[in-house]
């Protein structure tokens, strides 16, 4: 987990750089693409810590305990992309993309752990 929120701070800091670069009359898209970033984020550890509290109930409850934090968290998300559809169009797509950010740290890890296994194998 510790390697995925390494790569996606990364990411986000270099996203928020070339965006302040290429925007630069306007900083609200990357002020709104840190903020999906952090709301992204945020939504990765509650479902870390959403998951490991479900492995401690029992099914049913689990389940239930599951859908809700689901819920919680696709409302923030919502909430956050509400917020910045407010301001413009670059600044709606800007905080998609910065939800996106944790998903593209998942695909590096994946990638980095495929290829670690792939030159071991040789």
């Amino acid at each position: 987990m510790r390697e995925i929120f390494r790569d996606a701070l990364l990411l986000t800091v270099s996203a928020t750089v070339g965006l302040a670069l290429v925007w630069r009359r306007d900083p609200t898209v990357a002020a709104a693409f840190v903020s999906g970033a952090a709301t992204g984020l945020w939504n990765f550890g509650l479902l870390c810590v959403a998951v490991s509290g479900a492995l401690s109930l029992p099914q049913p409850r689990a389940g239930a305990y599951l859908r809700a934090q689901y819920l919680l968290r696709t409302a923030l998300a919502g909430a956050v992309l509400g917020f910045a559809s407010r301001f413009s169009f670059q600044a709606f797509w800007a905080t998609l993309l910065g939800l996106s950010v944790v998903r593209a740290a998942i695909y590096l890890y994946g990638v980095r752990a495929a290829l670690a296994g792939r030159s071991a194998r040789r």
